[in-house]
């Protein structure tokens, strides 16, 4: 166990020295960051219209936000990990003794597109269900408590009435 953290310490210091040495390669992060926000600003039009297209067609039981929210999560996660496979190029060429730029980083991140993206989708079929689970239980949790209201309202109405004197 302590040799674990004495390795991670060891990482986190051999980090530390090379982002001392290289500020260039905080622009990943920061380029990922600015991708998430323009990523979510362009889909939260068509997720509105998803909306729409849900309401015009009966029994489809929302699939078109989940589509939306699928497709959103591919491109959000495909850019995160290219940014940190990026970072991740351009640490490893700084930590060879090399002088990273940030082309060479995205170079490299571009050079495995398709792990990338493999790995996007898997992680945006997981992040879909986990959504898909989430509204499915606060609706099934809605539909539970309405049902409970109405069968306690009615039974504790035809209790009362079966208790109650009658009038004469």
């Amino acid at each position: 166990m302590f040799t674990r953290i004495s390795n991670s310490w060891e990482l986190l210091k051999a980090s530390a020295r090379v982002l001392r040495a290289d500020k260039e390669l905080l622009v990943f992060p920061l380029v990922s960051g600015v991708g998430l926000i323009l990523i979510s600003l362009t889909f939260f039009v068509p997720f509105l219209f998803s909306g729409l297209a849900d309401s015009i067609l009966p029994g489809s039981f929302e699939i078109f936000g989940f589509i939306v929210i699928f497709i959103f999560y591919i491109v959000q996660y495909a850019v995160i990990f290219l940014s940190n496979t990026a970072l991740v190029g351009a640490a490893l060429i700084r930590l060879r003794g090399g002088d990273p730029t940030l082309s060479d980083g995205f170079r490299i991140a571009v050079s495995r597109i398709i792990p990338i993206l493999s790995y996007a989708v898997i992680c945006s079929k997981v992040s879909s269900i986990s959504t898909m689970r989430r509204v499915s239980a606060a609706f099934v949790t809605s539909a539970r408590k309405l049902s409970l209201s109405f069968l306690a309202g009615s039974s504790s109405r035809s209790i009362s009435g079966c208790l109650r004197k009658p009038r004469r």
